[in-house]
C-alpha cells in the first residue's frame, strides 16, 4: 500500500465492524504525507516570506486576543468601531478579532458582495484598520464561514446546504464548499488582505457535517470523481473523504491565495478539537499544512465536560497539527443569543487553564460589553498578568519527563466507526497523570522517533491499536538506549496494513506472549438476571516497587484484559483475580461473583537497558469511568517506576496543575512556572443532572494554600522572581533543587524565576 494514500485506505477500513480485535488505521508518519503534498501553489509555511515568519513567532504562538463585532441590526458608528478598538486596548490585549462580514453583508464596499445596510456611512474595515495600527494591535479580519450568511442564502438558494431529500438547513442557512460559495469566498479575502492592513484572517466555520450534503453541486461534483450517485448513507467511507476533500480544497485554496497576495498574513479557523474529523470533516493533520494557527472551539461548561478535558483537547490538536492552538472563553452565557455573563470565577479558572496549557487567550465578547460591563474588569485583571509573560510563554518548553502517545491513526479509526468511547483509556491516563502531578507532553505518530523519543525519560502508550513497524522499531531503540515504556491493553496489535499481526508489534519488547482477551462485560449477577461474568478483580503484589502505597490492595476494572504470559526474567506486579466457584451455589443467587486465586498477570516489568511495563488490561478506562483510586496510582506507580523520578515534584491537591518552562527569553537558567487551581466547589459541574440541558458554571474557586513544587536544576543565583497576580512567593535553592513555595494559591498564577 502506498503510505500517501492514507486517507483511501481509512475510508476502506471505516467499512470493518468494530469489535474486539478491531481492524486498524494506517499511521503514515506526517513528515511523509507533508513529502507527497501537492506541488502546485505549494501551501506549506516555508513559503512564506522571512517576515511573515517573524511575526508569527512574536504573536501567533501566545497572545492575548480580544474577538468582537459591532452589534447586529442598528447603524454602526464611528464611535461604536473607535469604543470596541479601545476596549481591546484597555483589556490588555494584543490582538484584535473582528467580524468584517455580518449574515452575508460586507462592512467595507466591496465589489463581490452587497454592502451591510447599517454599514453605508463610512468603510467600517479602513476605520477599524486603521484605529488598531494607532493602537498598536494586531488585526484579524474573521469571517463565519459556511453559516451565519442568511443573505447569501436568499441570493444563492442551490449554494446552500441540503439533505438527502433536497431540504435545505433548518438553520444557520449553512452553505455548500463545493458550490460557488468557495470561490466568493476566495474574492472577498483578496479584496480584504490586497486592500486592508490586517494581519490574520479567521473562518469560525470551514466544515461539511456528518449528514453529508445533497445539493446539485455536490451531486455532479461526486458523479464526476467516484462514477456514481452520492450514497444515500452518509456514512458511506466515500461520502466522509468527499466531505473532507471539500475542507481540504477549500483550505488549499486560501493558502495560495493569502501565499500569493499577502504572505505575511496568517490563516486562523476554528476546530471542535476530537469531534472535528469525523463530526466536521476536518483532517487535521492535513489541515495543518495550510493553517498558521487553530482556534479551539470548546463549549465545556454547558456540555458536561470539565475544564482540564478541554485542556486535553488542546493538547491533542497541537500535537496532531504542531501549530499555535488558541485557548477562547465565551463572555455571554451561550453565544447563541444569551446576553447574561458567566461568573467571575469561571474567568479566572479559564485563565489559569490558558496558562497551563500555553493556550493563547481569546476573549469572545460578542456584544456583551455594550451589555453589561460587570465582567470587564475581571477581564482587565486576567489579561494584565497574562500580557506581562506574553513574550515568555512564546517558545516556551517543558521540562521533559513523559510523552504521553495520543494515536492519531487509532482515533480516526475509533471515530470512523463511530466509537470514540474506546478512546477512554487515553482520558483516564491522561486524568491520572494530571491528578498525581507527573510531568508530560502529549505527542502523535509524526514525532515516533528516536531522536524525539529521547528526550523523554518514559514512553506511554495508552491503547494505542494502530502502530506502524517503524514505530515499532524506534521504540525498541529508545528502550535499548535506557529509555522507559509503558504500554497497555491492544497497543500495537495491527500493523500499518490493516493485518493483525500473529504476535503484537511491542511483545518482545515489554517481554510477554499474548493467548486471547478475557472480556467480562455487562451488569452484574446470573444469566437468568441478564447477567454473566462482569467483574474483573486485582490484587497487586506486595513488595513490589509499584506497589508504592498500594500494597496488596485489591480492587476491580472494568472492560478487557488481554491474557499475557511473562517470559523469563519478568516480573509480575499485579494479578487478575479468578473467581471463587465454590461460593456460587448461593441460593440468593445475587452476588455470586466471589474473587478467587491469581491467574493472568495485570502488570508485568522488564528491566534491561531500559524499564519497559506492560498493563494487560484496562485499567486507566476504570480511572476515567469510575475514578477508582487504586487505578490512578496504580498506573502512575508504573509511569514513574519506567521513568524514574520527575524533573519537578508538586505539593498539592490533585485540583491543581503545574506546569515547569523553559524559555528563550529568560536564558539557560530560567524558569516559567504555571499554575492552575480547579478546586471549584459547586454542588454538580456536568450536565448530568437530570434535566435536559442543565449544566453548571464554576460559581467559586476554592483557595489553595502552601502549594510546594521541588525543581531539580543546577545551583545559580536567582537574579529576579516575578508573579503575575502580585501574590507573594517563596523561592530558594538547596541540594541542587530549586524551592517554590506559594502561600496561597486562587484560580491561577505564573511565576517567572531569572
Amino acid at each position: 500500500m502506498e503510505k500517501s494514500d492514507r486517507r483511501q485506505f481509512l475510508g476502506l477500513i471505516a467499512t470493518m465492524a468494530l469489535a474486539a480485535p478491531l481492524g486498524v488505521a494506517s499511521a503514515v508518519p506526517l513528515e511523509l504525507q507533508e513529502q507527497n503534498a501537492p506541488t502546485k501553489g505549494s501551501p506549506n509555511t516555508q513559503n512564506h516570506s522571512g517576515a511573515s515568519q517573524i511575526a508569527r513567532k512574536d504573536w501567533s504562538r501566545f497572545s492575548t486576543a480580544y474577538f468582537t463585532y459591532p452589534c447586529f441590526m442598528e447603524k454602526i458608528t464611528k464611535e461604536q468601531i473607535h469604543r470596541k478598538v479601545q476596549d481591546a486596548v484597555e483589556s490588555n490585549s494584543e490582538v484584535l478579532m473582528f467580524f468584517i462580514m455580518q449574515e452575508g453583508y460586507a462592512l467595507y464596499p466591496s465589489k463581490t458582495t452587497e454592502r451591510d445596510p447599517f454599514a453605508l456611512d463610512f468603510d467600517v474595515l479602513a476605520e477599524v484598520a486603521a484605529a488598531a495600527k494607532a493602537k498598536n494591535l494586531r488585526l484579524v479580519a474573521c469571517w463565519m464561514g459556511v453559516h451565519g450568511v442568511s443573505r447569501l442564502a436568499e441570493l444563492h438558494p442551490s449554494w446552500t446546504w441540503r439533505d438527502a431529500k433536497g431540504k435545505p438547513a433548518p438553520r444557520f442557512h449553512r452553505m455548500c464548499l463545493n458550490s460557488p460559495f468557495q470561490n466568493l469566498l476566495l474574492e472577498q479575502i483578496k479584496e480584504v488582505v490586497t486592500g486592508y492592513a490586517v494581519d490574520g484572517v479567521y473562518f469560525d466555520g470551514i466544515y461539511e457535517l456528518v449528514e453529508g450534503c445533497y445539493c446539485d453541486y455536490c451531486r455532479e461534483k461526486f458523479r464526476e470523481e467516484f462514477g456514481r450517485d452520492l450514497p444515500k448513507n452518509p456514512h458511506d467511507p466515500l461520502m466522509t473523504r468527499f466531505r473532507m476533500q471539500a475542507v481540504e480544497d477549500t483550505c488549499h485554496s486560501i493558502r495560495n491565495l493569502i501565499n500569493e497576495s499577502a504572505p505575511s498574513t496568517l490563516f486562523i479557523m476554528d476546530t471542535l478539537g476530537v469531534r472535528a474529523y469525523e463530526s466536521f470533516g476536518q483532517d487535521l493533520t492535513q489541515l495543518r499544512r495550510y493553517l498558521d494557527v487553530f482556534l479551539l472551539e470548546a463549549y465545556w461548561e454547558y456540555t458536561g465536560q470539565p475544564i482540564w478535558y478541554v485542556g486535553m483537547e488542546r493538547r491533542q490538536v497541537a500535537a496532531e497539527t504542531r501549530k499555535p492552538v488558541w485557548f477562547p472563553c465565551w463572555f455571554p452565557l451561550h453565544p447563541n443569543g444569551n446576553f447574561a455573563p458567566i461568573p467571575k470565577a469561571t474567568i479566572r479558572l479559564w485563565a489559569g487553564e490558558a496558562l497551563v496549557n500555553q493556550g493563547a487567550p481569546v476573549c469572545v465578547e460578542q456584544d456583551l460589553f455594550d451589555i453589561d460591563r460587570s465582567r470587564f474588569p475581571t477581564l482587565q485583571t486576567v489579561f494584565k498578568g497574562i500580557k506581562k509573560i506574553s513574550p515568555y510563554m512564546r517558545g516556551s518548553k517543558p521540562l521533559p519527563y513523559a510523552g504521553l502517545l495520543h494515536s492519531v491513526a487509532t482515533k480516526e479509526l475509533l471515530i470512523s466507526n463511530r466509537a470514540l468511547s474506546n478512546t477512554d483509556n487515553f482520558k483516564g491516563a491522561y486524568m491520572a497523570l494530571l491528578e498525581h502531578h507527573i510531568p508530560f507532553e502529549v505527542i502523535t505518530e509524526g514525532t515516533l522517533s528516536f531522536h524525539d523519543l529521547k528526550r523523554f525519560k518514559v514512553l506511554v502508550v495508552v491503547d494505542a491499536l494502530c502502530m506502524t513497524q517503524s514505530n515499532i522499531e524506534a521504540i525498541r531503540q529508545y528502550v535499548s538506549h535506557g529509555g522507559g515504556l509503558v504500554a497497555t491493553y491492544r497497543s500495537s496489535y495491527y500493523d500499518e496494513d490493516g493485518h493483525l499481526r500473529e504476535h503484537f508489534g511491542l511483545a518482545d519488547i515489554l517481554g510477554v506472549d499474548a493467548s486471547g482477551f478475557l472480556l467480562r462485560e455487562g451488569p452484574i449477577g446470573p444469566e437468568q438476571l441478564g447477567g454473566r461474568e462482569a467483574v474483573t478483580y486485582y490484587r497487586i503484589a506486595a513488595g513490589n516497587p509499584l506497589a508504592d502505597g498500594l500494597e496488596g490492595d485489591f480492587s476491580s476494572l472494568s472492560g478487557g484484559v488481554v491474557k499475557v504470559t511473562p517470559q523469563p526474567g519478568v516480573d509480575v506486579a499485579a494479578h487478575i483475580l479468578d473467581y471463587d466457584y465454590r461460593k456460587q451455589d448461593n441460593p440468593d443467587r445475587k452476588w455470586v461473583w466471589w474473587p478467587g486465586k491469581p491467574s493472568y498477570p495485570l502488570i508485568t516489568t522488564k528491566k534491561e537497558a531500559g524499564r519497559a511495563a506492560y498493563i494487560s488490561g484496562e485499567l486507566t478506562l476504570a480511572f476515567w469511568r469510575h475514578g477508582l483510586p487504586e487505578a490512578g496510582r496504580l498506573f502512575v506507580n508504573t509511569v514513574r517506576w519506567a521513568g524514574g523520578t520527575p524533573p519537578f515534584e508538586v505539593q498539592a491537591p490533585g485540583s491543581v496543575q503545574v506546569e515547569v518552562c523553559t524559555s528563550p527569553a529568560l536564558g539557560k537558567d530560567g524558569l516559567l512556572c504555571m499554575f492552575s487551581n480547579r478546586t471549584a466547589n459547586p454542588l454538580y459541574l456536568t450536565n448530568r443532572s437530570g434535566a435536559e440541558g442543565a449544566y453548571q458554571y464554576v460559581r467559586e474557586v476554592v483557595p489553595v494554600h502552601d502549594v510546594k513544587v521541588r525543581i531539580k536544576t543546577p545551583a545559580s543565583d536567582i537574579k529576579e522572581t516575578l508573579t503575575i497576580t502580585g501574590r507573594p512567593v517563596r523561592v530558594h535553592r538547596a541540594s541542587g533543587n530549586l524551592h517554590l513555595s506559594l502561600p496561597v494559591l486562587d484560580e491561577y498564577e505564573a511565576v517567572i524565576i531569572g
